[in-house]
């Protein structure tokens, strides 16, 4: 009795594989559609997230988790604020569609970390105005600009990070202020690096560190603020590893 209940179920799930593939050899051109569609729709909404397409004119437009995962856009540097050295940059998105016209209002860009000079804004307006470059985003301030790690991608500062350029030939210093941003492992890493290179350019006396009179004298006072310096990184290094 029990063989039979067996071959009786045997056969049934013979007879439901056999009508699903028969299903599928009756409909194999509405199920390649329905793929198709599946694939087209999934890549629609993966388009979509990323925004391959979408130029940004305003800090405000940038989603917000691209600053929590510190996104990198790349764009082309079209005019420098000089009243804080802010960069007024074209996004350019990862696909330019034919025919698309640079933005208006652009992008403002700011140097993370650095407090850039006077004398700072006239050197960013020349050697990075007409140039694209890269800016890893890192948050949006109070002013509506994008605190970014700007790296150059053409020109003179090809391939070099315009933010501790800026600081190694005194054209800024380093900015102490942005409390908000050291939880940022990013940022943290850039602050180190701004703080040795801000004392090499002061132990070197090159730009808002220049001072004849200081050249001619003793080295004295430019070896302990060196010194200070390498206390104060030290520091803040054993405080990284400690969290």
């Amino acid at each position: 009795m029990s063989d039979q209940r067996i071959d009786v179920s045997d056969l049934a799930i013979d007879r439901l594989v056999t009508k699903c593939v028969n299903f599928i050899d009756q409909h194999v051109k509405e199920l390649r559609f329905a793929v198709c569609g599946l694939g087209i729709v999934g890549l629609g909404i993966t388009v979509r997230s990323l925004r391959i397409f979408g130029r940004f004119d305003k800090v405000e437009k940038i989603p917000k988790e691209f600053f929590r995962k510190n996104v990198s856009l790349d764009g082309i540097v079209r005019d420098v604020d000089l009243d804080g050295g802010i960069l007024l940059v074209e996004h350019v998105p990862i696909v330019s569609l034919f025919g698309a016209k640079p933005t208006d209002p652009m992008l403002r860009v700011r140097l993370s970390g650095v407090r850039v000079s006077a004398t700072g804004s006239q050197w960013l307006k020349t050697t990075t105005c007409n140039n694209r470059v890269r800016f890893a985003l890192l948050t949006s301030n109070a002013n509506r600009e994008a605190e970014s790690i700007v790296t150059s991608t053409e020109g003179f500062l090809k391939k070099r990070c315009v933010n501790v350029e800026a600081v190694r030939l005194g054209m800024g210093c380093v900015d102490t202020r942005q409390e908000a941003l050291g939880r940022n492992d990013r940022y943290r890493k850039l602050y180190l690096e701004l703080l040795a290179t801000e004392a090499d350019a002061a132990r070197n006396h090159r730009g808002l560190w220049y001072s004849p009179g200081e050249r001619t004298n003793s080295s004295f006072v430019g070896k302990i603020a060196t010194v200070f310096l390498k206390m104060i990184t030290d520091a803040i290094r054993r405080r990284i590893r400690i969290e």
